[in-house]
């Protein structure tokens, strides 16, 4: 700026070039600014291209950097998607296993269900069996009862008939044959009586 003003001056105090004197004064002006000039242009040219490629450098790193940020960033999503298949594998095979328990469980509940109707229908029959078994039970007392009263009935008749032998024998042997003839009489019923009976006995052990 200084350099500027002063060749201003110069000019302004210079004598022109119809005085017919020489100009080299003003020449040697126009070198050194020429020269300083050059100088500082180099000096900010050099500067100028140190930081373009300062810029360069910070913006290639900083590039790189996004790109490492991008690739991790790139591999945690892969690591995710990864991650979100297997869960959706695990969840499709627990879906699975869960239809598979379903179906089981309805078919044991199926087999609970028919397996309750046949102890309903066993109840059912032991209930008629015991009924039976009650009532035939019932039947062989009564049954049981009526032969012990007919195997007193014949030990009674048994030792009647035995009584009727012995009188007999002692008619015989004392010579009573007349008064013999209406006890035989009377005794010969009786005995036609105790056959009867025990031929009706006979028939109920058979039955």
């Amino acid at each position: 700026g200084n350099i500027t003003e002063e060749i201003r001056a110069d000019d302004d105090n210079s004598p022109s070039e119809f005085d017919g004197k020489p100009t080299e004064k003003k020449g040697g002006l126009f070198v050194e600014f020429n020269t300083i000039l050059t100088s500082q242009l180099d000096t900010q040219r050099v500067y100028y291209e140190a930081r373009i490629r300062e810029i360069e450098q910070q913006q290639l790193e900083h590039c790189q950097k996004r790109q490492v940020e991008v690739t991790e960033k790139e591999d945690a999503v892969n690591h995710l998607e990864d991650e979100f298949r297997a869960v959706l594998t695990e969840v499709c095979r627990v879906s699975d296993v869960q239809k598979n328990l379903q179906v089981e469980y309805e078919h044991k509940l199926t087999e609970k269900m028919k397996a309750q109707e046949i102890n309903d229908s066993l109840a059912k029959t032991n209930e008629v069996y015991r009924k039976q078994f009650e009532d035939e039970e019932t039947k062989l007392r009564d049954h049981k009862k009526q032969l012990q009263h007919d195997c007193q009935e014949l030990e009674q008749q048994l030792k009647d008939l035995e009584f009727f032998v012995k009188t007999s024998r002692k008619f015989k042997e004392s010579g009573l044959q007349e008064e013999m003839k209406g006890s035989s009489m009377l005794l010969s019923g009786n005995v036609s009586g105790h056959s009867r009976k025990l031929k009706r006995l006979a028939n109920k052990r058979k039955r």
